[in-house]
């Protein structure tokens, strides 16, 4: 017991947002205790830090370097209280994200700079945002039960405490994406704070949970724009701004701009450009698919073929027919968890249809080829929703038919076809940059955060990590279930 009274055997570090969902936050940023101890474990210590403070993060931060030297130099010692799990007990440093998806990523981001050692921590979650999937995925719920994360004499922290310390090890896998675009093209952060930054024609981030290229991303970047300190009315904005796409502006179909994937410099899928029928919009026509396009250098029919050749013939190393996408969707997820939207929604593990998307279909988009979608498994799912109705019936949990396109293991890109547009000699207005009608502009969602993306080029997309999380049991969590299954 002398360790107990000396030096923690247990180090919980906790990196809140304050501004995350309802401004919870702020109570753990702003108390006026940093660290102390659990007066029924005493063996655990809490350390609080501001994740938006650059100097308090970098001493939360120092004292988890001092931490793992600690322990490096002295040795793990089993704490010997029955309120802290088995699983909890096998690894002395705890770092939890306390807000919302975007956290999570950033408090990763984070741990890489400072060259934490992530076979030593296990990784959990307080939940304060809005969507919270990386919560909902390990078991904790899509938000915390009670109005304070402190409670009376902070009982209700010590509860939340003591429920992750007993919570099940799962492995989660860590992706890096890159994003470039074009010279003429940039990369920003939406949302009317990251106006005035300097945009970036590259950007490489981190991500856990899944992306979306299209309607996510048409409506967050609007939503950023108007984003309060409330949950309750951060929700009634999404909804309203969801509106204002389906019912006035249209979702312009991803293929305006989508090319293609590729993997190991070989189309494995091929996206036609959609057929303008007029209008504002330039909308695809409906069942039309344009008829000349490149794979490879090659130009290409619409069911993938090259000019004079015979069907099913390629010049070149690939000899079949290039798999193609047979619509132009209004969404394009690429996802890694089994959870989606802030809802418990297994688009792809329940889709028992939708397979003629994608005609031929051989390699990563052959189904054959799948395995069971598992979120350490080194492989990303891929998958469209095909117009506003599909996207509203997904909503309403109609979720039995999804358009899954392919099962993609770790090195793989993305490619964006060049859209030139008439140069208006400056940049367009702020409210205008969204605007479907200029066809060279995508809006990304990635783990909760939101990009404005003006003529890309290439999305890579690569297995950066694995960290081991901690879920709450097998009947809560789809993380821990896979994990225990394997």
């Amino acid at each position: 017991m002398d360790r107990i009274d000396d030096t923690p055997s247990v180090y919980v570090f906790i990196f809140a947002n304050p501004l995350s969902g309802d401004q919870k936050g702020r109570d753990l940023t702003d108390l006026h205790v940093q660290n102390f101890r659990l007066k029924d474990i005493p063996e655990v210590q809490m350390q609080i830090f501001n994740v938006l403070d650059d100097e308090d993060r970098e001493k939360g931060f120092a004292a988890l370097k001092a931490a793992e030297k600690i322990i490096e130099e002295e040795g793990p010692i089993m704490p010997e209280s029955n309120e802290i799990g088995e699983a909890a007990k096998k690894r002395q440093i705890h770092v939890w994200s306390a807000g919302g998806d975007g956290t999570v990523m950033s408090v990763f981001e984070e741990m890489v700079k400072h060259q934490i050692d992530m076979n030593k921590v296990f990784f959990s979650c307080i939940p304060f945002g809005t969507g919270n999937d990386f919560s909902q995925v390990l078991g904790w719920g899509r938000t915390i039960p009670n109005k304070s994360v402190l409670g009376e004499r902070l009982s209700e922290l010590a509860r939340i405490s003591k429920e992750r310390l007993n919570g099940e090890a799962a492995r989660l896998d860590i992706w890096e994406l890159e994003l470039s675009c074009y010279e003429t093209g940039y990369i920003r952060k939406a949302g009317k704070s990251h106006r005035n930054e300097v945009d970036e024609r590259v950007i490489v981030r981190k991500f856990s949970n899944y992306l979306s290229i299209g309607v996510q991303g048409w409506v967050g970047s609007g939503f950023e724009n108007q984003r309060t300190g409330t949950r309750k009315w951060n929700a009634l904005i999404y909804v309203v701004e969801s509106l204002k796409w389906m019912l006035f502006r249209g979702f312009p179909p991803v293929t305006r701009v989508l090319d293609g994937i590729t993997v190991d410099g070989k189309k494995v899928l091929y996206c036609p450009a959609p057929v303008k029928s007029g209008g504002l919009f330039g909308k695809a026509q409906k069942g039309k698919i344009a008829g000349d396009n490149k794979v490879n250098g090659e130009k290409i029919h619409a069911n993938g073929r090259a000019h004079n050749q015979e069907p099913g013939v390629m010049e070149g190393p690939a000899e079949t027919e290039v798999p193609t996408l047979q619509k132009h969707p209004i969404d394009l997820v690429i996802q890694n968890i089994p959870h989606i939207w802030g809802r418990e929604i297994d688009m792809w593990g329940q889709a028992t249809s939708g397979e003629e998307v994608v005609n031929p279909r051989s390699g990563p988009t052959d189904p054959a080829n799948w395995e069971p979608q598992r979120a350490n498994d080194g492989r990303l799912e891929v998958f469209c929703i095909s117009n506003v109705i599909s996207y509203l019936k997904k909503l309403a949990n109609i979720r039995d038919h999804v358009s899954r396109i392919g099962q993609f293991q770790e090195d793989f890109q993305l490619d964006f076809r060049r859209v030139e547009q008439e140069s208006r000699g400056f940049r367009r207005p702020f409210w205008k940059e969204k605007d479907p009608s200029d066809p060279s502009t995508i809006c990304i969602m990635c783990d909760g955060e939101f990009y404005e993306c003006k003529g890309p080029k290439t999305l890579r997309f690569r297995r950066y990590a694995q960290i081991t999380t901690l879920g709450k049991n097998p009947e809560s969590s789809r993380l821990v279930t896979d994990e225990q299954a394997r």
